[in-house]
């Protein structure tokens, strides 16, 4: 066990201390989360004649959220810190695109 004032050893096994989160490189989280944003909106924008409310606030809120990562990448330096950012976000933008989605298949079939 490492002494407290040691710096602690990297394990690449833990979730936390991959390399993607410790140092990725920018292009690596905006290119796929772009990908995800882009089908997700495009998903989002088929689905408007179905329900004109919810793909509408879905497709904002993806777009704030890609948004976001846009201004992360140019504003935080850190790149552990980025890396974790970059991760919450791309989740975010997954979760609201599946969310969307699923609310808009309810409020379909439940009419």
């Amino acid at each position: 066990m490492p002494h407290p004032a040691e710096p602690e050893e990297l394990d690449p096994t833990r979730v936390g201390q991959q390399p993607a989160l410790r140092g990725g490189r920018r292009a690596g989280w905006l290119i796929p989360t772009g990908i995800v944003a882009a089908v997700a909106v495009a998903m989002l924008a088929v689905t408007v004649q179905l329900d004109p409310l919810l793909p509408p606030i879905g497709i904002v809120v993806i777009v704030v959220l890609y948004l976001a990562m846009v201004v992360c990448a140019v504003a935080i330096r850190a790149p552990a810190t980025r890396g974790l950012v970059f991760a919450w976000l791309a989740a975010a933008i997954a979760v609201v695109a599946l969310l969307a989605l699923l609310l808009v298949l309810l409020r379909v079939v439940g009419a």
